[in-house]
C-alpha cells in the first residue's frame, strides 16, 4: 500500500485460477465501507485499486476466493488485514484511551466541586444572579397588564371562551416568575427547618420570614426561631406587614403559630382549609389548634387558649378565642373566620363569597381590640401550604383595597399584583383556576362597588 494505492498480488495455488476479490476500508472510528468487489478475475494474480478515501490511519480488510471450475475442488477463502498506520495513530488512539477519558472524567468531577463550592460559598447562586440579570433587561411592560375597570367584563368573557381561560397570560406570569425570583431560602433548608415545612418545596425567603420565639420539636438538638411564614406587605401604603401568609399548623408547630400570633400582637386569623379533605383519599391539611367546644381551653407553651364564642354561618366560621400568657398574666381576644367552602387548589363557586369574606374580615378586624397601637398588627392568613387559597384571599384583599383608595383610578392590574405577591413568598395564588377567579372576584367587586355609588349618585369611572 503506497499513499491511496492498494495493491493485492496474490500466489494462485494449483488448479485455481479465477478470483474473487472484497476490500473494506475502515477508517479510526472503526466505521467500514466496502470499496471493492470484483468478479471473475480469471488468470489475474493482482489487483490495484486507487482510494480517495485514504488517510495515513486508514485499515483495510481484504478476503479473497479462489476457485477451480474445472478441477472439481471446493473453493477456498483467505483474509487478509493490512494497515498503513504510523506510530502516530497508536500513539493518539492510546492517548485517547489511556489519558484523555481520565482526564475528562477529572474535569467533569472538579466542575462539580466547584459548583458545589460555589453554590455554598457565594452569596448569590446561579440561578440568583441570572434571575437579578433578567429583573434589569426586562421592559416594564412585562410586569404589567393594566386593565380599565369598564372592560372587565368583556375581558372575561373572551377569556372564558377559551378552552382554559387565561391560561396563556397566567403561564406568562409563571414564566416571568421563574426567570425573576430567586431569593435565598437557606434557613428553610437547615435540617431542624425541614421538619417544620408541611411541603418540602414550600418554605419562606430567608429576607421577610417571620421569626418566632424558639422552640423545640422531636428530634431538635437546639431550639430554632423557624416558622414557616412569611411577611407580606401592602403594596399600596407600603406597609411591610401587613399580612402573614403561613402553612397550616401541625401537631409540633401549632405552641409556635400561637406564640407567633402573641408575638405580634395579632387580632385576627383568617382559616381558608378544612382539617382534612379529600374525596376518597382524605388528607390531613391542617392541625386542629384551638378548643373545639365552647369553653374548653388549650395549652400552648406559656398561652393558654379558650374558646368562647363561636358562630356558624353557610360558608364560614367565626371563633372568638381568649388568649392568655400565663407567665405574664395578660391575655387578648384573637377572632379565628374559617371559611369552609374552598378545596385545595380550586375556588368557590360563587366570587360573592370571597368577596364577602374579605369585607367581613376587615370589618371584624376593625372591632378587634381595645388596644391601639401607631403600628396596625398583621392579619394571619393560611391555607395548607400557605399560597394557593391564602394568595388569593391576600390577591383581593390588595386589589379591593386600590379599588377604595381615593385617586386610584378605574384600572386594577391583577397581573403585576399576583407578581409582587409572589417576589415575597413562592407559588402565591397558585393555579390557572384561583387566578382567573381573581379576575371574577374583581368583577364581582366592582359590580357590588357600582351599586352601591349609584345609591349615592357616584360612579367607578
Amino acid at each position: 500500500m503506497v499513499d491511496s494505492t492498494v495493491s493485492v498480488i496474490w500466489d494462485p495455488p494449483q488448479h485455481y485460477n479465477t478470483f474473487s476479490l472484497i476490500i473494506d476500508r475502515c477508517d479510526a472510528s472503526v466505521s467500514c465501507k466496502r470499496i471493492v468487489r470484483s468478479e471473475d478475475l480469471h488468470d489475474h494474480f493482482n489487483f490495484t485499486h486507487y482510494d480517495e478515501g485514504w488517510s495515513p490511519c486508514t485499515v483495510y480488510n481484504l478476503q479473497l476466493t479462489g476457485r477451480a471450475p474445472t478441477s472439481g475442488l471446493q473453493p477456498i477463502t483467505d483474509e487478509v488485514y493490512i494497515s498503513n498506520k504510523s506510530a502516530s495513530c497508536y500513539i493518539s488512539e492510546g492517548l485517547i484511551l489511556s489519558v484523555g477519558l481520565p482526564l475528562l472524567a477529572l474535569l467533569l468531577l472538579g466542575l462539580l466541586l466547584l459548583l458545589c463550592y460555589t453554590r455554598r460559598q457565594s452569596p448569590f447562586s446561579i440561578s440568583r444572579v441570572r434571575s437579578r440579570l433578567y429583573s434589569r433587561l426586562y421592559s416594564q411592560e412585562r410586569y404589567q397588564h393594566p386593565v380599565h375597570a369598564a372592560q372587565l367584563p368583556q375581558l372575561i368573557q373572551e377569556r372564558q371562551a377559551e378552552e382554559e381561560p387565561f391560561c396563556g397570560e397566567f403561564q406568562r406570569l409563571e414564566r416571568l416568575a421563574i426567570d425573576t425570583i430567586q431569593r435565598r431560602t437557606d434557613v428553610a433548608e437547615l435540617p431542624a427547618s425541614r421538619r417544620r415545612n408541611r411541603y418540602k418545596d414550600i418554605v419562606p425567603f430567608d429576607a421577610n420570614r417571620v421569626t418566632v420565639t424558639p422552640y423545640k420539636v422531636d428530634g431538635d438538638r437546639e431550639a430554632s426561631d423557624y416558622i414557616n411564614a412569611s411577611f407580606i406587605s401592602d403594596l399600596h401604603s407600603g406597609h411591610p406587614r401587613k399580612y402573614i401568609a403561613a402553612q397550616g399548623p401541625g401537631e409540633e408547630t401549632s405552641p409556635a403559630f400561637w406564640s407567633m400570633v402573641w408575638q405580634y400582637k395579632v387580632r385576627v386569623v383568617v382559616m381558608l382549609t378544612n382539617l382534612v379533605e379529600g374525596c376518597g383519599y382524605p388528607s390531613l391539611k391542617c392541625a386542629l389548634y384551638w378548643p373545639d367546644k365552647v369553653g374548653d381551653s388549650r395549652r400552648f407553651g406559656d398561652l393558654e387558649v379558650q374558646l368562647f364564642d363561636s358562630a356558624e354561618a353557610p360558608h364560614y366560621i367565626v371563633r372568638k378565642l381568649d388568649v392568655t400568657h400565663k407567665r405574664e398574666g395578660t391575655s387578648r381576644v384573637v377572632v379565628h373566620i374559617q371559611f369552609t367552602s374552598w378545596r385545595d387548589r380550586g375556588v368557590p363557586v360563587e366570587p360573592a363569597q370571597l368577596v364577602q369574606l374579605v369585607q367581613l374580615t376587615r370589618v371584624v378586624g376593625g372591632q378587634c381590640g381595645e388596644e391601639r397601637s401607631e403600628v396596625e398588627p398583621p392579619l394571619v392568613v393560611h391555607c395548607s401550604a400557605g399560597v394557593g387559597r391564602t394568595g388569593t384571599f391576600i390577591c383581593m384583599d390588595q386589589l379591593m383595597r386600590g379599588l377604595e383608595a381615593a385617586g386610584s383610578g378605574p384600572h386594577l392590574d391583577i397581573f403585576y399584583t399576583v407578581y409582587q405577591l409572589r417576589r415575597q413568598r413562592r407559588y402565591l395564588v397558585q393555579t390557572r383556576a384561583q387566578y382567573e377567579y381573581v379576575y371574577r372576584c374583581c368583577q364581582a367587586a366592582l359590580e357590588g362597588r357600582q351599586k352601591k355609588l349609584s345609591l349615592t349618585g357616584g360612579s367607578v369611572a
